[in-house]
């Protein structure tokens, strides 16, 4: 459980937990079990494909919409206090998901996508609400809990549970 002196609104923060992903990831990867795992999910992944406008969704929902937003409302601290982790953790998962597809296969771009996923809504959830009073980077954080809660729910119902027949 992430205390309330880890939160993922800080920048050391977001850059230590994907160190710690990073690491863990890189000492398992040579094992069998992620071997099995990676060819289940890879086998599951292209059995059944998302839709054709999942990927676009996330981009546009998770990604260019706090970026118009923090454009739009720069000047505003409490902006910049909420958009500035979130994109950093964005940023970190993408990077670590490209790393990973490529060194054990894209079966784990699942696996880095939900461990995120669960770490954005801890990170949405700390932000101090007593500092944002702007209905719009309410409403966005709000957005973006159902977004990544969705993401969740779809990994865990099109990609995880299938997968438990094979283990």
């Amino acid at each position: 459980m992430i205390t309330s002196t880890f939160k993922l609104n800080e920048t050391k923060n977001i850059l230590l937990f994907s160190i710690i992903i990073l690491f863990f990831i890189s000492l398992i990867k040579n094992t069998s079990w992620v071997a099995y795992l990676e060819n289940i999910l890879s086998n599951r992944m292209d059995s059944n494909p998302l839709p054709a406008i999942y990927f676009p969704t996330f981009v546009f929902i998770g990604l260019l919409y706090p970026i118009t937003y923090l454009v739009l409302n720069r000047k505003e601290q409490a902006t910049k206090r909420v958009i500035y982790p979130y994109l950093l953790l964005f940023a970190t998962q993408v990077s670590l998901e490209i790393v990973f597809v490529f060194a054990i296969g894209k079966g784990m771009g699942t696996v880095v996508g939900l461990i995120f996923s669960i770490a954005r809504l801890f990170q949405l959830n700390s932000f101090d609400k007593s500092f944002i009073r702007l209905n719009g980077l309410n409403r966005l954080i709000n957005i973006e809990i159902l977004l990544w809660s969705i993401n969740i729910v779809q990994i865990s119902f099109n990609r995880l549970i299938p997968i438990l027949n094979f283990l």
